[in-house]
């Protein structure tokens, strides 16, 4: 394995075994909950169906049955949100987002962003509860400074609006996440400008809110 033996972007029986060989070596039950996490957060990002899945189940063997109350479990549960979702695995990724939510609401110190993943799944299947419970949440959460967090609050507000009748209402709020699509710079510094930027541009929920945008 590679220095970075953690972050493997090709996975078999035999990277497996060594990783989780390497992993028991490492001090302390928070070393080794990260390992797993950045593991499965890794095999994700390479956007490979069976690498997708070699990460949940990653997180499913290796993860939620020890290290299920460590500090980095909400992020844990949305990794496998997203891994659920890009296999098209709805009911799970719903499930594990909320399930994120839950520990994030135990734990308001660690935070995952899955909160923003429920509202964003919820537009793009229609399902206005799961909108209006996501937004709840974050109504009473600290606004991100992010672009993409307030680009999926305004589109799932116009989702809302225009389930409710609400033309005007709704083609103001699609107009305002796609205003914050535009944004490449949040103003952080330091450096940080680019975090948080919307790199999506052919998603449903994005086009639903550009169809919203436009009435």
């Amino acid at each position: 394995m590679t220095a970075e033996w953690f972050r493997q972007t090709e996975w078999s029986e035999k990277h497996l075994a060594e990783f989780l060989a390497r992993n028991r070596r490492s001090r302390g039950n928070a070393s080794k909950a990260q390992h797993i996490r950045i593991q499965a957060v890794t095999l994700l990002q390479t956007a490979k169906p069976m690498l997708v899945e070699s990460a949940l189940q990653l997180l499913v063997e290796q993860y939620f049955p020890t290290f299920s109350r460590e500090l980095d479990a909400s992020a844990a549960l949305c990794c496998a949100g997203q891994c659920c979702e890009a296999l098209g695995r709805s009911d799970d990724a719903v499930a594990y987002y909320e399930h994120a939510v839950k520990r994030e609401v135990e734990m308001p110190s660690a935070t995952s962003g899955a909160v923003y993943l429920l509202a964003k799944l919820g537009v793009e299947l229609g399902q206005e509860e799961l909108v209006r419970r996501a937004l709840s949440f974050l109504d009473a959460a600290t606004p991100s400074p992010f672009p993409w967090h307030s680009y999926v609050v305004c589109g799932a507000r116009a989702f809302l609006a225009a389930l409710e009748g609400d033309s005007t209402s709704a083609s103001a709020h699609a107009q305002a996440a796609l205003n914050r699509a535009a944004i490449s710079d949040n103003g952080l510094g330091w450096g940080r400008g680019a975090l948080g930027a919307v790199k999506e541009g052919e998603t449903r929920f994005h086009e639903t809110i550009t169809k919203l945008a436009a009435t």
